[in-house]
């Protein structure tokens, strides 16, 4: 195989060609039967018959998406080339077999593709082709004889006009591994956008909370969340939370955060209603919260998705699976709180948060369209984050209380997982792929702002807003939430 610039009428074209002789290793030749004993239109490549020609064949992977010509520059004899999209099978010779031609002279072979031809029995036997494919796009050139019967002979030379790769041989079977490869990267950038939107979700859970009581020491939230981590992931839930103080200083307390089904990203898709649950016990110094407070939180989230693997690139499967998408998480702060004026207090925090969300393994399901699925190693994710920094209240007219934090964010300790698997795809037995997330961001601020206005002594409605920025991305998330607290 050979790279050449001839000239001619098309001045400098970059010729990629193949000489097949004898010797060429794995050479694909043989026999086809037709109906007909002589050659001239592509549909008769599909008409069943006893006819044999003789065959030689190559393969042509383009480096471009173009229009190409395809000819021959030499051959023993007079010969016909067609064209088949994929592999040709002997067997079924009309499979696939898009254009065929005779003989094409040699002036336009020279003018078309800057093609000089030797001879194909005469300088005007040989064939060629014009064909358009798309980069990475396989094609197979067959060479037989117009007549049936006829020998056809070696060497013989075929031509591209334009970059590309020729083979003597059919190349594997299935897939194409480098660009299956590429589109499982690509595949990445969603599922760790989604790990990323269940970590935002767990860490604001484990701030939920439930702090009015009444005579019976139970208090009740209903309460509407919303939540954006960038990536365009956006979602909504219910959120009830149930507390129990038990003495004066102690109360524990548990939620469930009911979301609505989603998508993160545009290739996976929750396949149901799955809730966060968790819990918070909470001591006080003080039923004003001045003094000491500590608390500890827990949440977990059991979820299933649909990965939809792309299969924008040609010569891949679109392979889907379903598999679990959980997220956990813990922490514990400490905080104390002082009033700097009246109706105002300032509580410094510390605390810890571990945090983890893992994308299940799973194996793609086989389908007419999917013949070599692809199995997935766990895909983890974990944080042990440190905070700090200040919360405060200040209570105003009519008993409404203003609320506002700001505080940073460290992380201790993190690992991403990469993108790892297995496949029956020849040159892609195995993969691990480093996560396209950008580098993790360890130093981050966070902060709220809220209100909580009374609607009876016993009862209140409080709405908050919380920014963060994330551990894996720029972009900052949101929540918003809505409740209604009663004391009981």
């Amino acid at each position: 195989m050979a790279s050449v610039l001839l000239g001619g009428g098309a001045a400098q074209a970059q010729l990629q060609d193949i000489t097949l002789t004898n010797s060429t290793p794995g050479i694909d030749q043989g026999t086809f039967s037709i109906a007909s004993g002589a050659l001239f239109s592509v549909g008769q490549l599909s008409s069943s018959g006893s006819q044999a020609y003789n065959y030689v064949a190559s393969y042509f992977t383009a480096g471009a998406s173009r229009s190409y010509y395809f000819g021959q520059t030499s051959a023993p004899t007079d010969t016909v080339m067609f064209l088949v999209t994929g592999t040709f099978n002997p067997l079924s010779p009309g499979t696939n077999a898009q254009d065929l031609n005779d003989d094409t002279s040699a002036a336009a072979h020279l003018s078309n593709a800057g093609a000089t031809v030797v001879s194909c029995g005469s300088p005007n036997y040989c064939p060629q082709i014009s064909y358009t494919l798309t980069n990475g796009q396989r094609v197979t050139l067959v060479v037989t004889t117009f007549s049936a019967g006829d020998p056809l002979g070696l060497p013989v030379t075929f031509y591209a006009d334009g970059a590309g790769t020729f083979s003597a041989s059919a190349p594997p079977s299935g897939p194409d591994a480098a660009n299956t490869q590429t589109m499982v990267y690509l595949n990445a950038f969603d599922v760790n956008a989604a790990l990323t939107h269940r970590t935002m979700v767990v860490a604001e859970s484990l701030n939920y909370d439930c702090a009015i009581f009444d005579a019976n020491n139970i208090c009740v939230s209903w309460a509407g969340r919303y939540g954006r981590s960038g990536n365009g992931i956006n979602d909504g839930a219910g959120v009830l939370t149930v507390a129990h103080r038990f003495l004066p200083e102690f109360y524990v307390g548990a939620f469930v955060d009911q979301s609505a089904a989603m998508d993160y990203g545009t290739s996976i898709s929750s396949t149901g209603m799955d809730p966060t649950f968790g819990g918070f016990l909470v001591w006080q110094e003080n039923p004003d919260q001045s003094g000491f407070r500590v608390r500890l939180s827990a949440a977990r989230h059991n979820g299933n998705v649909r990965i939809t693997r792309e299969a924008s690139l040609s010569n891949t499967e679109a392979g889907t699976g379903k598999t679990g998408l959980h997220s956990w998480g813990y922490g514990a702060d400490i905080a104390y709180g002082f009033n700097v004026d009246e109706g105002v207090l300032l509580s410094p925090y510390a605390g810890i948060r571990r945090s983890s969300a893992r994308r299940q393994g799973y194996t793609e399901e086989t389908s007419d369209d999917v013949g070599n699925p692809l199995s997935y190693r766990h895909m983890d994710r974990e944080l042990t984050t440190a905070t700090s920094g200040l919360r405060g209240t200040m209570r105003i007219d009519h008993g409404i209380r203003l609320m506002a934090s700001a505080g940073m964010e460290y992380d201790v300790k993190t690992s991403q997982d990469a993108l790892a698997g297995t496949s029956s795809i020849t040159d892609l037995e195995s993969f691990s792929l480093s996560s396209p997330s950008r580098k993790a961001n360890r130093t981050r601020g966070a902060g709220s702002v809220g209100a909580q206005i009374p609607i009876a002594s016993n009862s209140a409605f409080v709405v908050n807003t919380s920014l963060r920025q994330q551990a894996y991305t720029s972009d900052l998330s949101l929540a918003v939430m809505a409740s209604v607290v009663v004391g009981f």
